[in-house]
């Protein structure tokens, strides 16, 4: 996350804050004088204080750091109070309007004194908000304390409803393999959020893999398949217009195996050269993703390689186990773990030499030890 990311909600939230204590001590003011005038009035200030917090509360969900679960609840609870405080104050105008000049036009004696009358005042004015604000407050906090709406709120990003910067790329890699339980309604987790842990809880025999893990991996390998169809269509444009050449093997498609084309690369078209879009940009706008299986049976890999054969993927299997014929099953590769880059010499080579045989010592002594 950028420094612009992190610093956006806690500037605009620091001069919220600071909007909102000088509007609650004029406020305040404004009850002690019994004078709405000192308070702003006007429609348009009105229509952008009732909108703003709560546009700045939804946009700042798009930050990482404004969604720290107390932060983002003192947020809410804040904005509430300050919308709250803006319809206290409409109340209290439209009473002054109604009443004051009623009140303050009664004749004074010493009797009925000039402190009655201002008693009065306040008591017309001012006593009917409080049990509003209660109310009020006491309604908008309600979701807060709920746990499941408190929980909703504070599971709320933006980014699952509008796609903004980075996230307009065509390919990407949502999870949506789980469904609310009451609603029915289908969960999507975002590219971004996949990257936390996920749990997968349930005991044997209740359809772990079936239901949550094939199917993620089926949409990650369709989506793999759009990915890769996006990319040859760019890429055969720009070996139509001469800017580069495919090096690799047809038996399957990679953006690495693409060269700059020597002829079509001289000093005077470097310029147009550059208006066109590079392989690593295609790359980034439409990216493969990669799939390890690691599982302590050979069911899901089996499963996993299938759904790679019906769509033409390429994988590599390094697990030894045979079919029931006694031969390896395709696509086995194997693992080597004496090997050593060829392109490593000197100290480089003599370092990566002497971390292969302490890890492979190490395993060695664990299988000893068992």
């Amino acid at each position: 996350m950028n420094k612009t990311n992190r610093s956006f909600p806690a500037v605009a939230y620091g001069l919220f804050l600071c909007h909102l204590l000088a509007y609650s001590l004029r406020f305040i003011f404004a009850l002690y004088r019994i004078d709405y005038s000192l308070l702003p009035c006007g429609f348009v200030y009105r229509f952008c204080a009732m909108t703003l917090p709560i546009l700045l509360w939804l946009l700042s969900t798009v930050s990482e750091a404004f969604n720290y679960h107390r932060f983002k609840l003192a947020a809410y609870i804040a904005t509430l109070y300050y919308e709250t405080l803006i319809i206290i104050t409409v109340v209290f105008q439209l009473l002054s309007k109604l009443f004051l000049p009623s009140v303050l036009a009664i004749e004074t004696d010493e009797i009925f004194t000039k402190g009655m009358v201002l008693f009065l005042a306040r008591l017309i004015t001012e006593l009917p908000l409080l049990p509003l604000f209660y109310i009020l407050m006491k309604s908008f906090l309600r979701p807060a304390r709920d746990a499941k709406s408190r929980s909703v709120i504070l599971s709320f990003k933006l980014t699952y409803y509008l796609q903004t910067g980075k996230q307009k790329r065509r390919i990407q890699y949502p999870l949506s393999i789980a469904r609310d339980i009451r609603s029915g309604k289908r969960i999507t987790i975002s590219e971004t959020d996949r990257f936390l842990h996920t749990l997968v809880d349930g005991t044997s025999g209740t359809g772990k893999t079936s239901s949550t893990i094939l199917p993620a991996i089926r949409d990650d390998l369709d989506m793999r398949c759009q990915a890769e169809q996006e990319q040859i269509k760019a890429m055969h444009k720009l070996v139509q217009d001469g800017l580069y050449t495919y090096t690799g093997s047809f038996s399957y498609f990679s953006l690495s195996n693409f060269r700059p084309a020597k002829e079509a690369m001289p000093d005077s078209c470097t310029e147009t050269a550059a208006t066109y879009a590079s392989p690593e940009s295609i790359r980034m706008q439409y990216p493969v993703c990669g799939i390890t299986v690691l599982a302590p049976e050979d069911s899901l890999t089996d499963d996993v390689c299938r759904l790679c054969e019906a769509r033409g993927i390429p994988y590599h299997r390094i697990d030894a186990t045979h079919t029931f014929e006694g031969t390896l099953k395709p696509n086995w590769t194997g693992m080597n773990p004496f090997f050593i880059s060829p392109s490593l010499s000197g100290n480089a080579l003599h370092q990566a030499i002497v971390k292969k045989a302490v890890i492979f010592s190490d395993v060695m002594q664990e299988i000893t030890d068992l």
